[in-house]
């Protein structure tokens, strides 16, 4: 994946922000084997749920921008 990464930091952030106002369900998938250690941090900092291995967990590392405002 190319750079500039934080373009989907961004946008995930902004996305998650969205989705927890609206209380609408939303599902991303990625493949994480093609994915930088960097990226999936972001991506386990955003997604409160992350289907791993067909397992459906929670992420201790969420953190909603409403908890940090």
């Amino acid at each position: 994946m190319e750079d500039p990464l934080h373009l989907i930091e961004d946008f995930e952030r902004i996305v998650d922000h969205a989705v927890n106002k609206l209380s609408f369900p939303l599902i991303c998938a990625y493949k994480g084997e093609r994915m930088p250690k960097y990226l999936q941090n972001i991506l386990m900092e955003t997604h409160p749920y992350v289907l791993m291995e067909g397992d459906l967990i929670t992420s201790k590392q969420y953190r909603s921008l409403t908890d940090v405002e």
